[in-house]
């Protein structure tokens, strides 16, 4: 993704940092997975929603293309982050 920011959205490196930011939703997830697998004393409905918000968030990323929106492809990132966390 970075590397797509800098080419076809012609952000710099900074903004192209910025803009991935999303991906660090990640943290907030991996702590909600961590304390539920802990609370719930249950792993696999967290590993198959995390496997499926995974899919879902690459699936999605397939669909950008040049006249996509900042906003969708900020938030496809952050699918793809939950999923990851």
């Amino acid at each position: 993704m970075p590397v797509y920011f800098q080419a076809c959205k012609d952000a710099s490196a900074i903004r192209s940092g910025v803009l991935l930011l999303g991906v660090a939703s990640i943290a907030p997830a991996a702590i909600f997975g961590g304390a539920s697998v802990k609370i719930l004393k249950r792993y696999r409905p967290q590993l198959w929603a995390a496997w499926g918000l995974q899919v879902i968030g690459m699936s999605l990323m397939t669909l950008i293309k040049l006249e996509t929106s900042i906003g969708a492809m900020v938030g496809f990132c952050v699918i793809y982050g939950i999923g990851a966390g």
